[in-house]
């Protein structure tokens, strides 16, 4: 995009389009409570702007065209109405209507005339809407003092600015035309109109049936329900692995067992060749196992490791490898089979309890309480290795 001459703003439809998607931003963002934006706003526009297209526009020129827009939008408004019988010239990219239709509008809006060679498309009219609907008063449903009586259920609406009242027997009374009321209510009414229109004017530019226009609360409906189907997806049909290192738990062990003497002894808390013996007698007398997905080396370096450093669940499933139900199984066999090795290991140096230890001889809290029953004491005070 080119600068232009410094001082004047040069404005193609890129531009004006990134223009318009930026203010929308900012309106969607509550930055324009009236008819102009706040500092905020402005600040924002200007920096997204000039940033996207490499200008240097002030804030006086992104206005001028703020402007510029707004009146474009409000004209084209009054000039179409809510004629729905209007076609579209892709060429001009205008309404296709006749000659007597335009000099009965230009005689109201001779400002319209300019949309006579090119229009707003659709494209642009829905960003339009969404700057404008919201802070601009078209005229549409207006009502004063000398416009008649407020219209009543027993009224015909012929267009925007025609309500014409029914007798009672029916038949159109031609003599009163009134204004609608200007409300909330009918506020709504006619953001659903303009909807409507965008919706009439987008099946006659692309020739679409009207179970293909999709409005926007459909829109909301389907991007929710896309997003829904998205999620179900990554979670339970597309799973990306997780314990997916290069170093596995068999590469790790193996590097500690044939590594340095230290590094055994700073992972495990022994030297290498007793964790080799213990893993051996472990084997033979207390029936630890190698499976499919781990041999009983890492199944032991693996215990080892917990209870040495105390490393939680989740440290070990990272540093092994595998899932916290795995480590979870095999860390309780372990145990279990430890606890079978303590029997072994841990019992008193006379099993038969001959002799009375000399602390509880010379002890009066003792003796002779404890006088030939140390054998009977569950817990062993002396004589354990």
């Amino acid at each position: 995009m080119n600068k232009g001459p410094r001082g004047k703003a040069i404005w193609d439809i890129a531009s004006v389009t990134l223009y318009c998607d930026l203010c929308i931003v900012e309106v969607e963002a509550g930055c324009c409570p009236g008819t102009h934006f706040t500092k905020l706003g402005w600040n924002n526009l200007i920096v997204n702007f000039n940033k996207e297209t490499g200008r240097e526009y002030t804030k006086l020129q992104l206005k001028n065209k703020w402007d510029a827009l707004k009146s474009d939008w409000k004209l084209w408004k009054q000039l179409i109405g809510k004629e729905t019988r209007l076609g579209w010239n892709p060429q001009l990219k205008t309404i296709d209507a006749s000659e007597e239709w335009w000099l009965s509008k230009l005689e109201v809006h001779p400002g319209a005339s300019k949309f006579r060679k090119e229009g707003i498309d659709v494209e642009m009219k829905v960003k339009l809407d969404k700057m404008f609907m919201n802070i601009t008063a078209t005229g549409d449903y207006a009502w004063t003092p000398s416009s008649g009586i407020l219209p009543s259920n027993d009224c015909q609406i012929l267009d925007d600015d025609h309500v014409i009242p029914l007798d009672p027997s029916g038949e159109v009374n031609n003599s009163i035309q009134i204004k609608s009321e200007d409300g909330e209510g009918l506020e709504k009414e006619n953001k659903r109109n303009l909807e409507e229109d965008d919706k009439q004017a987008i099946k006659k530019e692309k020739g679409l049936p009207n179970s293909m226009v999709i409005t926007d609360d459909e829109n909301v409906v389907i991007c929710a329900t896309a997003h829904i189907l998205e999620s179900y997806y990554l979670k339970y049909i597309y799973k990306q692995p997780c314990m997916n290192s290069i170093q596995t738990d068999n590469m790790w062990m193996h590097e500690i067992i044939q590594g340095n003497e230290n590094r055994c002894h700073r992972m495990f808390r022994m030297e290498k060749h007793v964790f080799l013996k213990l893993c051996v007698d472990l084997e033979a007398k207390y029936g630890l196992k190698g499976l499919i997905n781990m041999n009983s080396i890492e199944i032991l370096g693996m215990c080892l490791h917990i209870l040495g450093h105390g490393v939680g669940n989740r440290l070990a499933q990272e540093r092994f490898q595998h899932s916290g139900e795995t480590m979870s199984r095999y860390f309780s066999q372990m145990l279990d089979i430890f606890c079978l090795l303590a029997i072994d290991i841990i019992k008193p140096m006379d099993p038969e309890f001959k002799d009375i230890p000399e602390e509880i001889l010379r002890d009066s809290r003792y003796m002779p309480h404890f006088k030939m029953q140390v054998g009977k004491v569950p817990h062993m005070m002396q004589g354990f290795s």
